[in-house]
């Protein structure tokens, strides 16, 4: 042995027999291989994740280090705490040294939990592979599992956030019906006909009529939490933003977006360092993909007079100052 070489006039008596036999076994000792296991998932998970059927897990890998097949084995997929239904796969075999890969698992995610879930609380996902009763292996991995109205943050799906906007909110019937009331005293035509005018003009009175009834709802502006472009934030709904009279810029946004969406006009929710506000087209088009991360395809479409973009916290001040092209 390479330490009893280098210190050859150690005297072998000062060692009893015990540490004899400790020390070569140290020495000899061979690694184990073990099952790997490797789990890729969504780091938050919520409501809005479950409701429009987005995977929770991407992939599932295990690797068998043997020399010999194994067969008959499963993979367990649990939750702590039990926001997905437990899952099982059944592999008839994994060849030695072997790879079982399944992409795109089918794994549910409980709705009655997420619904319930009020605060974010930290969870973990744990698969387990079996043979019989043995446990060959297992991997845990954390998560976190957000409030049932909390936006996750442009990291976490960003093109989730379309399911924070709510045309169908009660509250947004009564802001409409107001837009349309404006729009009659301004001695306009008080339709809410989103495009069928093709006209930008009319489109653009339609936004200005939607700007001055939220205005007049007297809400007070709330400051967003810190970083919350990034992090996330829970989100008022505009039924609550009626009832509390307050929003932060990214419930102001989605409120905004909700009514324009109502009145059959294409909005853009628009997120930036700190801040959030809404866009809306003046033409009937988009850009025919959920989430745009190009600044100067916006700024070409807004220079372009195609697209008009609302700083949406001026609707809290007192006055509000005028809405302008």
């Amino acid at each position: 042995m390479a330490i009893e070489e280098d210190c050859g006039r150690l005297d072998e008596t000062a060692f009893d027999d015990s540490q004899e036999i400790t020390k070569a076994e140290a020495h000899h000792e061979k690694s184990v291989p073990t099952i790997q296991i490797f789990l890729t998932a969504t780091p938050k998970i919520n409501l809005a994740q479950q409701q429009n059927s987005i995977p929770l897990v991407s992939a599932l890998t295990v690797e068998n280090p043997f020399e010999e097949d194994l067969n008959n084995i499963e993979i367990h997929l649990t939750s702590d705490p039990a926001f997905i239904e437990p899952k099982i796969w059944k592999v008839d075999r994994i060849r030695a040294g072997g790879t079982f890969n399944q992409f795109d698992p089918d794994v549910t995610l409980s709705r009655s939990f997420l619904a319930g879930t009020k605060e974010a609380i930290k969870g973990s996902l744990k698969a387990t592979v079996t043979q019989g009763e043995d446990v060959l292996g297992e991997t845990i991995l954390e998560t976190a599992v957000l409030a049932h109205n909390e936006w996750g943050g442009i990291s976490y799906l960003p093109e989730i956030m379309a399911a924070y906007v709510l045309p169908n909110d009660p509250a947004v019937t009564a802001i409409l019906r107001d837009a349309a009331s404006l729009l009659g005293k301004a001695g306009h035509d008080n339709s809410l006909e989103g495009y069928q005018s093709k006209d930008r003009k009319r489109v653009w009175y339609l936004i200005s009529a939607l700007y001055g009834a939220i205005a007049a709802r007297g809400v007070v502006y709330a400051p967003p939490p810190a970083s919350f472009e990034s992090q996330g934030q829970k989100v008022r709904y505009p039924s609550r933003i009626a009832s509390e009279q307050l929003g932060t810029c990214l419930d102001l946004a989605f409120l905004f977006a909700a009514c324009l969406e109502q009145m059959g006009l294409n909005a853009l929710v628009l997120i930036t360092r700190n801040h959030a506000f809404t866009g809306c087209w003046l033409v009937d088009e988009d850009f025919s993909s959920a989430v745009q991360d190009d600044p100067q395809a916006i700024r070409k479409r807004v220079q372009l007079g195609e697209m008009v973009l609302i700083e949406t916290t001026l609707a809290t001040k007192r006055p509000a100052p005028s809405l302008k092209t």
